[in-house]
C-alpha cells in the first residue's frame, strides 16, 4: 500500500509568499535625506531611501506642521512617489507662497499591512523670508504738453513715457505696474497708475489729461526698469528723447 504524503501548496501561493518575504527582507526604515520647497511650482520635493514604507505599500500622507512660535499644519497631496523621491503639492487655500518664514516639520506616513512604529519619516524644513519684489523709481526731468496758435499756425508738443521692464538672462522677470507722481504747473492729482507692463517688454504711452502740464514726473515701478521721455510733435513724430534718471539702482 503506497505511503501517503501531505498535499503540496499551490505554486502561485508559494511564489506570493516568496515575493512578500523578499520584499520584507529588503525593505528598510524610511529615511528623508533632503526636502526642497518649490514656490513657483507650488510643490514640496522630498528625497531619501525606502520612501514607499517598510512594507513597500506606498505613501499614505504628507503633512507640513509649523513649529513654535508658528502654529498650524497643511495636508499636502501626493503627486508622485518612488523609493527615493516624493513630490507633494500644496492646496489652493494654502499655497507654498503663503508659508511664513520659520521652521516646519515634514511628516510622511506610509501604508502598512501590519502595525509598524517605524512606518513614517520626518524631516525639518526651514522657510526663509522671501525677497521683496524689485522696485525702481524713475525721474522724468522734463515733461510737458503744449498747444499754441501763434501767428495762426497751430503747434503742439507732447511728452510720451517709455518704460522698459527689464528681464535679465536666466530670469523670469517681474511683471508689474508703475505709479506716476506729477510735480509742476497744471500737475494732475492724484497719482496715476499705468497698465501692467509684462517682464521683458517696453511700454510707450501718453497721459492725455496732461493739458498744459510743465514739470517733472516720478514713476515708481514694481520691477527693474529703465525709461525715457519721448518728445513728439502734434503728428507723433519724435523730436528728442530724454533718458529718465534711475533714482535707486
Amino acid at each position: 500500500m503506497p505511503g501517503r504524503f501531505p498535499p503540496m501548496p499551490h505554486i502561485a501561493t508559494v511564489a506570493a509568499v516568496m515575493l512578500l518575504t523578499s520584499a520584507l527582507a529588503f525593505a528598510g526604515t524610511p529615511i528623508i535625506t533632503s526636502a526642497t520647497l518649490n514656490v513657483p511650482g507650488n510643490m514640496l520635493l522630498i528625497t531619501g531611501t525606502d520612501l514607499l514604507g517598510t512594507q513597500g505599500a506606498g505613501v499614505f500622507s504628507v503633512t507640513l506642521a509649523a513649529m513654535a512660535p508658528l502654529s498650524g499644519s497643511i495636508a499636502l497631496t501626493v503627486l508622485a512617489s518612488s523609493a527615493t523621491s516624493i513630490t507633494a503639492g500644496f492646496p489652493g487655500a494654502s499655497p507654498a507662497s503663503s508659508l511664513a518664514p520659520g521652521n516646519y516639520n515634514i511628516q510622511v506616513k506610509f501604508w502598512s499591512v501590519t502595525t509598524d512604529p517605524n512606518n513614517f519619516a520626518q524631516f525639518p524644513l526651514t522657510v526663509a523670508a522671501q525677497a521683496a519684489p524689485p522696485q525702481t523709481t524713475l525721474l522724468f526731468q522734463f515733461m510737458f504738453n503744449y498747444d499754441s496758435n501763434i501767428g495762426g499756425t497751430p503747434k503742439s508738443i507732447r511728452s510720451n513715457f517709455v518704460i522698459t521692464n527689464i528681464k535679465e538672462p536666466g530670469s523670469t522677470g517681474t511683471t508689474g505696474a508703475c505709479t506716476l507722481y506729477f510735480y509742476g504747473d497744471n500737475a494732475p492729482y492724484p497719482s496715476t497708475v499705468i497698465p501692467t507692463i509684462p517682464a521683458g517688454s517696453v511700454a510707450n504711452f501718453q497721459i492725455i489729461e496732461l493739458y498744459k502740464f510743465n514739470g517733472y514726473v516720478l514713476a515708481v515701478c514694481g520691477f527693474k526698469a529703465q525709461g525715457l521721455a519721448l518728445v513728439t510733435n502734434g503728428y507723433g513724430d519724435p523730436i528728442m528723447a530724454i533718458p529718465a534718471v534711475v533714482m535707486n539702482q
